[in-house]
């Protein structure tokens, strides 16, 4: 069994913020192999993120060059 680091527990007990957030977020699906999937599990375990931000912070680049 793979324990929690202090970081992960204080985040996983607070929930969703309760200030209203200046941007709304929508949830979004997709779907990935399993591969593909145990590696992102990996990444954000190593890097101590969540998948969302993950994929926000390799969107952002991405979006604002298609936009501009």
């Amino acid at each position: 069994m793979q324990l929690q680091t202090l970081k992960e527990l204080e985040h996983s007990i607070g929930g969703r913020p309760k200030f209203k957030l200046r941007q709304k977020k929508v949830r979004l699906s997709f779907y990935l192999g399993i591969r593909e999937c145990e590696y992102l599990k990996a990444y954000a375990t190593t890097h101590e993120l969540s998948i969302s931000e993950i994929v926000r912070g390799r969107l952002k680049p991405l979006l604002k060059k298609s936009v501009a």
